[in-house]
């Protein structure tokens, strides 16, 4: 039988033994004193099966130690030799099965070791965990390199959504794929108001953040209302209406204009050389998966490419159910055509991911990279001109901040009484200010609504802009007339009343003179 010194004792890592006294340590870099003394009941195990076996070593007699025979004449066969025999086998199998067990809590102190917790009685040295370093969603994207994928058509040409486009499209939108649209964005769809009414040529709109998303369109329509030869908008008072014998040729003409419009601000977002159209289909395009979560639309989008702008309108005609229907979630599918329209790359560098991480507000609003995105193509996320390297103190920025390359085909203006005594305030530059069509979005304190003229050569005749007139559009159920404005830019403004005159001053007047600064406003 095989002899077991004293002095050798087992040896597990991780584990201080009985003899050994404190000191033996885990080195895992996860080790901390608040994680240490995990599982005292495997602690305790360990050392009573050490003290067993330290117990048997005592016990087990030596190769000099001899059976010493009494003098009752037994012989080697005796009974007596017999049960001592047994004794000895079972303190043998015990000891076997005890470090059996004591091997089994080696491998277990082995992988406890590994994910970093203690069972020692000695104290753990601290070690740091350095900081997690949260990188924007946007430079993950960017710096992104996967393999190309298989692209996939069916036999009209369309390409079944795949689960990283889907999921490209909510980080972009929301930071997450488990974040869905709210009830109200998938209401919103573009349908127009009564053609008897005061605005026969107005979009409905929801009482939530996809009203700028949707003022954009209806900015669009205007441009392809208004400046035709054949226009039925004839002017009534304070609004344009339509005459009761034109009314069925008018529904047919506004319904061109929204098929046209959502052609132009897509061909707009690919640079005049690619477009793609997002339709609802019937059937299921992904399998469930736990980094996305389903909304009843996106996971049956299909996707159609389009290289020419008619081929585009017509398939939008063909599809205009998709974008008007009663169930239809008309404002997302454009959504999620623009985007894929202008390409991913392209949205992440035209972003700042430090300004507007997501084209959604926390509130699902609109910023201001989507509202550059329906009216300029381009997904900035500021409204000055050009390209801004230094701020007011002339020191240099960390990043250059991008805004408008070019004079965009409408405009925008904003006014907010929050920055009223503000230095820093929202700057809109002359790229978006004077545009070449007189069709400005308006932005007045967070109120979204379109301000447009009848005339298209007014902001190219220098004499038409000594007095014009403008009209405006809120789509809010409180607007029951239109809003006609007199500009008159000949005599100029009187500021000697003092600064209590000035803050009479209605919101929308404020913003029309951040665009004509010495203009007088009457109704």
């Amino acid at each position: 039988m095989p002899q077991t010194s004293r002095d050798k004792k087992p040896s597990v890592p991780g584990i201080t033994c009985p003899r050994q006294g404190k000191g033996v340590v885990s080195s895992s870099p996860l080790s901390s004193p608040s994680r240490g003394s995990y599982f005292p009941e495997l602690r305790e195990g360990y050392k009573e099966a050490t003290g067993i076996i330290r117990n048997l070593e005592m016990e087990k007699p030596t190769d000099t130690q001899e059976l010493k025979r009494n003098d009752s004449g037994f012989s080697s066969a005796s009974s007596a030799d017999f049960v001592q025999e047994e004794e000895s086998a079972m303190k043998e199998r015990e000891k076997e099965q005890t470090e059996k067990n004591l091997k089994e809590l080696s491998k277990l102190a082995k992988l406890f070791d590994k994910q970093g917790l203690e069972f020692s009685d000695a104290q753990p040295k601290k070690s740091e965990i350095p900081p997690r370093v949260e990188v924007p969603l946007s430079v993950q994207l960017r710096e992104e390199k996967k393999e190309p994928e298989v692209i996939m058509r069916l036999e009209d040409g369309a390409m079944p959504i795949t689960l990283d486009t889907a999921l490209a499209l909510r980080k972009l939108l929301f930071g997450t794929g488990n974040y869905t649209f709210s009830i109200e964005w998938k209401r919103t769809r573009f349908t127009f108001r009564d053609v008897k009414s005061n605005f026969p040529y107005g979009l409905f709109m929801e009482k939530h953040g996809s009203r700028g998303m949707t003022m954009c369109v209806q900015a669009y329509i205007l441009k392809h209302l208004l400046y035709r030869d054949s226009c039925l908008l004839q002017e009534k008072a304070s609004n344009l209406i339509v005459d009761r014998f034109n009314m069925g040729f008018f529904e047919d003409e506004r319904q061109d204009a929204l098929m046209r419009a959502l052609a132009d601000i897509l061909w707009k977002a690919g640079e005049g050389k690619f477009a793609a159209v997002t339709i609802v289909g019937e059937k299921l395009c992904l399998s469930p998966s736990p980094q996305l979560r389903f909304d009843g639309y996106t996971e049956k989008i299909l996707i159609y490419e389009f290289t020419e702008f008619e081929a585009l309108l017509k398939f939008l005609r063909k599809h205009q159910d998709q974008f008007q229907g009663d169930f239809s979630p008309g404002g997302i599918l454009m959504v999620y055509s623009a985007m894929l329209s202008r390409t991913f790359q392209k949205l992440v560098l035209d972003m700042d991911e430090h300004k507007t991480p997501t084209i959604l507000t926390p509130a699902e609003g609109c910023t201001a990279a989507l509202i550059n995105l329906f009216l300029t193509g381009r997904a900035v996320s500021y409204l000055f001109n050009g390209k801004v390297v230094y701020d007011k103190k002339r020191k240099p920025l960390p990043y250059p901040l991008m805004g408008q390359k070019e004079r965009a085909e409408l405009g925008f203006l904003f006014w907010d009484k929050a920055e009223f005594e503000v230095q820093d305030k929202t700057e809109v530059g002359s790229m978006l200010k004077t545009p070449k069509l007189p069709i400005w979005l308006t932005c007045v304190n967070d109120v979204y609504g379109v301000l447009f003229s009848t005339m298209p050569e007014l902001l190219s005749h220098w004499r038409k802009e000594h007095r014009f007139s403008l009209f405006y559009f809120t789509g809010q159920a409180i607007q029951s007339e239109g809003t006609k404005l007199t500009i008159d830019n000949r005599s100029g403004r009187n500021d000697t009343d003092g600064d209590d005159e000035e803050q009479k001053i209605p919101s929308l007047e404020r913003c029309i003179l951040t665009k004509l600064h010495t203009c007088t406003c009457g109704v």
